[in-house]
């Protein structure tokens, strides 16, 4: 009962999550979109979209993993809408789980390639 529970509680989530997609698509084409820059990590903004998704992983026995290259790389400091950011990445993340066959691995895969000053 609470595995019906938490499905029901994930399906709402997921339904509020989706009208808001909706609702910010609407405003991004009116250009009423407001960004919130922050600097964070490529790891940290890794971890937290499995996170996010990691419940919907298990529920068919698939194993996330993330890396990143290069490694020399791993304090880099990025700027941009972490919020955003994360929400792309639970939805490409999502899509993946839901596509793939039980049992199986999805592996995430960052390159931090740019210019810029240390």
């Amino acid at each position: 009962q609470q595995s019906l529970l938490k499905d029901m509680a994930l399906c709402g989530h997921q339904i509020m999550s989706n009208m808001n997609s909706v609702l910010e698509a609407q405003r991004l084409g009116h250009g009423k979109v407001e960004l919130f820059l922050s600097k964070f990590r490529v790891t940290d903004l890794l971890h937290h979209s499995c996170t996010m998704v990691k419940h919907l992983a298990t529920n068919k026995s698939i194993v996330l993993m993330w890396d990143f290259f290069p490694k020399t790389l791993s304090e880099c400091q990025l700027e941009g809408d972490f919020d955003r950011l994360s929400q792309v990445m639970v939805n490409l993340l999502s899509n993946a789980i839901k596509f793939s066959p039980e049992s199986m691995k999805v592996n995430i895969r960052a390159i931090v390639s740019a210019e810029f000053d240390l």
